[in-house]
Parts: C-alpha cells; structure tokens; sequence
C-alpha cells in the first residue's frame, strides 16, 4: 500500500469531490444495491500515475489498464491502492503494485505446461496449413478443373455445329439417309458426354491420393483444435477454483463459484484493488481506472473506463459485499403503477432487466422485484430495457397477461418514449431513420448495419432542446431491435451523434443518457388505454 501525497496523508476528512462515474451492483446475499464512485481526487491522483507510468517507461509497446482505489482504515487514515491488469512487462509483481489475485500460485505449474502446449499446438496447426499436400492438391485440382473447362467450351461449339448440321439434313434429307443423319449426331453427342465422365472419373483416381492426404491433415487440424480447446477450458476452470476472491463483508468465493466467467477474471485492477483492500481491512472510498499506452480498440490512452461488462461487472456485487448500502439508490425499485395483473417499474441506470448469463451473480430488476413481490411467477418478462437505460419496465403478473402484452408488442400496439443526449446537433430537427440491424459476431455485443441480412429497424426522432453542445431528443421507436436507438443515434448513416455515455457506440461518462420516459396500452383485462410517464432524471 502507497500512503497518500503528502497534502492529503493528515487530511482524513479531504474531499473526495463529485463523482463522475460510479460502479453499481446489488450484493448477490442481501441484494442491496451497492455503489462505489470514481470522483474527482480519484482522477486527479489518476493523471498524477500517468505520469509516472510514462516516465518509468512502463509501457513501452503495449496499451494497458491500470487503476488505483482510495480507501480508508478504522482510525481514518486514508492509503491509495494501484493495481495493472495482467502483468506488466513479463511481470505479475511489481513492487508498489497490489499482487496478484491469490490462488493463481497453486496452477502456475499447470499453467506453464498448458502455455507450453498451447505453443506447440499453435506452430503444428500453422505447419499444418502450409504443408505442401495443400498447395499440391489446391494445383492439381487447378490443372483438372481448366482441362474440364476447355472441354466444355469444346463440346458447347460441337453442339452448335450438331444443331445446324441437324437442321441441314431436316432440310435436305428424307428417309433412310435422314434417320442415318440424325443417327449420326446423336451419337456424336452420346460420345461427347462420355468423353466427359471419362475426363472426370480420370481427375477422380489421379486426385484419390492426395485428397486422403489432405482429409487426414483436415481430421489432424480437428484434433489439435479439439485439443486445445480442452486444455484451456481445463486450465481456466483450474484457475477459477483456485483464485479466491474476498469481499467486504468477509467472504470469500473461488471465481469459480461467481458464475462462468471468461478466461482472464481476476485479472483486472478493479478485483485486484478490492480484494486486497478488504485482506488489509480497509473501506474503499472512490476508485479510477484508465488506459495508458497504444490504443486499442475503443481504448485510448488517459481516458477512464468503468468494469469490463464480461468479466468484472458479474462479480462487482461480491467484491463490494459488505459496504454500506448506496443512500442515493432504494433497496426496493419505485413502482409506477399496481394492480392484480401486471407492475410498471423504473429501472435505474446500470441494473439489468432481466437475469444474464452469469446468473445470480448479476442482480436484474427482476430478481430485485421479486423481493417485494414473493410471488411473482418466473414467466413475468415482458420486455426489455438495456442495462445502461433507465426508465419504464412493465411486468406481467401471470401468464394471460404477459401473453396478452407481448402479442401488443408484437403488433407494435404499445407507443413508447425515450429522452436522450446526443453529443452534438444533428442536421435535421425531426425525421425518421431506416436502418437494418444485425448482431456483430464477431464483437459481441456490438450491433452492425446491415441492408442485406439486417432486420428493420425504424426510429423517429425529434430535437427537443438544446444544452450547449449537447442536443436533447425524443426518440420513438417504431421496432424494438436490440441497440437500435443507440446505433441509429450514432451511425453516420442515421444521425452521427452518439448519445452521451455510450461506451459502446460513443464514449463513456457517468451513465447513458438515455431514458424510457413512457409508455402506452392496452391494459390486457380492463381493456382501457394506460399511459404511464417517468420524468426523465437528467
């Protein structure tokens, strides 16, 4: 543990400033919701490492995150905590730096033969695909095919002489010397299609033995891909059951137990600063992370991030166990509307709609929900909100209801309404866009434009105000894809204004500044028209 620069070592009450960003879950044991923020002093203490990590030269060739937490003993004595991700030029420790999450040193054996492994399998798999059989095959079967090229061409300008020739004798023959004639050609033509299956049953044996080369370097490629599947999942899961991670609250879970969780949890700085803080008996106070170095991707050096989504936000809600519950943030959601057949709820920003992948390690609305409401049946789902918007969430309270709501969002009967910020002015005050969505396969779980195989995606827009640069904008969506309003906002084709706080589409800052503000429809067995309004909270 680094103690404070000196201004700030016998101020224990300093001022933490505002918070610009703040890591939220809900403890998986009580569900309380859980807030830790990235404040001011946080960033200020953020810029002050960058410098020294540029002038250390620490990171020569690769970008990195890297992170620090301020945190606090009993006695109010305040420490600041810094942490990489990964390892740092080769390294796992570096002196001044929190160590590794522990457990990693009871694999480190399994994880050197497995990387050893991995090695071997990589440069068989490459040898693999430049064996000379490949190219040997791919040129025979070059050679085969222009021959059956050529053939065709030959045979198609024979035909074209049969035809005229058998239009000739049609013409001038009659008789037994006609049917000789046409005799003629069609055997001409018989034996032009024999000369063909002749060619190709010739390819077929002259090809026979490299292609059982080629199928048995094909099922070798298999194998080794099978192989090294294995021993990666075989080593993450040894990883995973080893590393523990401790919270505040004194509890302490292998990754493993959290949920399955990719290859690398626990490598970050953000369950590195929290784990040693909690071993060291210290409550944490604000946290920052950032990226230094080359960019990559989206990252971009001295700019903060908040948890990656894939392996530290499914676990954020143990680490912060044990802290006091956020006083700005309920136990229990605001309902909006009550009665016997279904609830409309405001989901706050951050909180999933409904369980993920990770299980009960994530808190969703739903789990929340049912806290309040015991009896609330597990076909309650009725649609979504992403988890970085906020706003209206209607709930069905048993089956004909949630059926009755669905076939209404499927017929596009229900008309809802969201407020965001835009980063800048589009050129337009009012309009729609048509744009096609698709999942990104490949970047998950980015969504692409795509005209082709993309679904229809319709959004009308309208300019609603002005906040200096910023733009505010109602957004009605005519389908429901998942980040329509987000990608129509900031693909150059829609309006190239990304709204403010997108880290997937535009930049992060404290939250999406994006909001479900209302909703209308038909209430399933009173059959009137309910509106509903959520005032937008920024």
């Amino acid at each position: 543990m680094t103690p404070l620069v000196a201004w700030l070592e016998t101020a224990a009450s300093t001022d933490l400033g505002p918070a610009h960003y703040w890591y939220e879950a809900a403890c998986p044991r009580s569900r309380r919701w859980l807030r830790l923020p990235r404040t001011t002093l946080a960033e200020q203490l953020a810029q002050q490492l960058m410098q020294q990590i540029e002038a250390q030269r620490l990171v020569p060739f690769e970008g990195k995150m890297f992170g620090l937490l301020i945190a606090e003993n009993h006695q109010g004595d305040r420490f600041v905590l810094q942490a990489f991700s990964g390892s740092l030029q080769g390294k796992p420790e570096w002196p001044g730096w929190v160590p590794p999450i522990p457990g990693r040193e009871r694999t480190r054996l399994q994880e050197e033969l497995t990387l050893l492994e991995l090695q071997d399998i990589r440069r068989a798999l490459q040898e693999n695909q430049q064996h000379p059989n490949r190219a040997a095959l791919q040129k025979a079967e070059q050679v085969w095919q222009d021959r059956l090229d050529q053939l065709k061409v030959e045979q198609q300008q024979r035909r074209l002489q049969r035809q005229q020739a058998r239009d000739q004798a049609i013409a001038q023959l009659s008789g037994e010397a006609l049917d000789q004639r046409l005799w003629e050609l069609e055997q001409a033509g018989a034996d032009d299609g024999f000369a063909r299956s002749r060619l190709k049953q010739a390819r077929r044996q002259a090809l026979a033995d490299l292609q059982a080369e080629v199928a048995a370097l094909d099922a070798e490629w298999q194998r080794l891909r099978r192989r090294r599947r294995a021993i990666s999942r075989a080593l993450q899961t040894a990883m995973h059951q080893s590393a523990t991670l401790r919270s505040f609250d004194g509890v302490e879970q292998a990754i493993a137990s959290l949920g399955r969780l990719p290859t690398g949890t626990g490598d970050c700085c953000l369950p590195k600063l929290l784990h040693w803080a909690g071993v060291a008996g210290l409550r944490p106070l604000s946290i920052a992370e950032f990226w230094w170095g080359p960019p990559l991707g989206d990252r971009q050096a001295g700019q903060f991030y908040g948890p990656c989504r894939d392996r530290c936000q499914p676990i954020l809600g143990h680490l912060l166990a044990g802290l006091p519950p956020a006083s700005e943030e309920p136990t229990e959601l605001p309902i909006l509307y009550e009665d016997a057949d279904l609830l409309a709820i405001i989901k706050p920003a951050g909180l999933l709609s409904v369980p993920g992948t990770r299980g009960l390690q994530q808190a969703s609305a739903i789990q929340l929900l049912r806290h309040q409401f015991p009896d609330l049946p597990i076909y309650c789902v009725v649609h979504r909100l992403d988890q970085a918007t906020s706003g209206i969430l209607l709930v069905a309270r048993n089956r004909p209801t949630q059926a009755a709501l669905f076939e209404q969002f499927r017929r596009r009967q229900v008309h809802k309404v969201y407020e965001a910020l835009l980063e800048g002015r589009p050129d337009r005050n009012e309009g729609m866009i048509d744009l096609p969505l698709r999942p990104d396969w490949s970047r998950r779980p980015y969504q692409l434009v795509d005209r082709d195989r993309g679904r229809a995606a319709l959004t009308h827009y309208r300019c609603i105000g002005q906040m200096g640069d910023r733009c505010r904008i109602e957004l009605q969506p005519i389908t429901g894809r998942t980040h329509q309003l987000r990608l129509h906002m900031a693909h150059p084709e829609g309006l190239g204004q990304p709204i403010v706080g997108d880290d997937l589409y535009g930049h992060s800052s404290d939250r999406l500044y994006l909001h479900a503000r209302s909703i209308r429809f038909q209430h399933p067995s009173q059959l009137d028209w309910i509106e509903l309004e959520s005032p937008t909270p920024f």
